[in-house]
């Protein structure tokens, strides 16, 4: 990115210097401008519809260990 950055944008940058890869949200109003960068920057995003169940599962995914 060059010249003069948005909000959105900067943020996005910042995530990228730092090495992240994917982000997980709960879209709103508030942050659409966000996940517009995101999809302009080709990032992989994980969004939620819901903040309990899917959030506590994707959450349990990652956290505990899968046993065979």
């Amino acid at each position: 990115m060059s010249g003069v950055l948005n909000g959105s944008q900067m943020l996005i940058e910042a995530l990228h210097l730092e090495g992240v890869e994917i982000i997980f949200g709960y879209p709103g109003g508030a942050v659409l401008n966000i996940y517009d960068e995101l999809y302009r920057q080709s990032y992989l995003g994980i969004f939620l519809r819901d903040t309990s169940k899917p959030l506590f599962t994707l959450l349990m995914d990652m956290l505990v260990p899968v046993v065979k």
